[in-house]
């Protein structure tokens, strides 16, 4: 077999190598050279119903011309979280000069105290304004404890619904006790320590009481480890306290 001359050369072979080397090496300079590749511009993949979108585009608009290969993306993500309605973001680079942007809106479940509003995660988040969500159930009570009264509240609003009574308004005052207020019912106090057992038998004893009773209750007291005590509507003083659940 014929062999080629140049190839019996080695210095040759070793310039033909060089060559590709340099030439790959400047590919991977301009790849990477900010002068080269630009951002130039930006899209958000998500569908967005609360979220502002001028708000997103001035995030977005300061990081135009940016360096494609250099931009923070965990700083974009940072700044657009900070955003009104913004629960998660994700920043992703598309060759050769644009940004993709995919957003997860907050949905909230319940009002938190008078400004804020709360996520199916339990997270706190304050909206500029929440006027549309006032038919929402409000929950009171510390932040940090925030996940565990909404799923408190969950487990709550299942057990009246036996009574078909609504929750508008859990509260877990300073001293522990759940404060529950109703749409349509007498507002019930219900300490933590049993709790499960002391609600069961309430409701298994309430539709039994008298239907006076029932009528004039405005606040039903289950903290006590033997009865009752019921706070009547007619007058603040007047109490009715029914040990051992009594039934009249």
């Amino acid at each position: 077999m014929k062999v080629f001359s140049w190839i019996k050369r080695p210095s040759i072979i070793l310039g033909i190598i060089l060559f590709f080397l340099s030439s790959l090496g400047g590919l991977l300079f301009l790849k990477k050279d900010s002068s080269f590749h630009p951002i130039t511009e930006y899209h958000l993949l998500s569908s967005i119903k609360e979220i502002n979108q001028s708000e997103v585009d001035e995030v977005m608009k300061g990081y135009l011309g940016y360096s494609f290969w250099k931009v923070d993306l965990n700083k974009i993500r940072s700044e657009l979280i900070k955003l009104d309605w913004i629960y998660t973001a994700k920043v992703k680079r598309q060759w050769p000069g644009r940004l993709l942007i995919s957003i997860q809106e907050q949905k909230p479940v319940v009002l938190w105290g008078e400004s804020a509003l709360l996520n199916r995660f339990g997270d706190v988040f304050y909206p500029k304004d929440i006027q549309l969500f006032q038919h929402l159930v409000t929950l009171h009570g510390s932040q940090q404890n925030s996940r565990e009264l909404l799923e408190k509240l969950s487990k709550l609003q299942e057990q009246f619904l036996v009574l078909n009574w609504n929750i508008k308004r859990l509260t877990e005052q300073v001293d522990g006790v759940w404060k529950i207020e109703f749409v349509q019912a007498p507002t019930v106090l219900l300490g933590q320590k049993y709790w499960k057992d002391k609600l069961n038998r309430f409701i298994v004893v309430y539709p039994l009481m008298s239907s006076e009773i029932r009528k004039t209750a405005q606040q039903i007291d289950l903290r006590y480890s033997n009865g009752l005590v019921i706070k009547k509507k007619s007058n603040e003083n007047s109490v009715e306290v029914l040990n051992n659940m009594s039934l009249s």
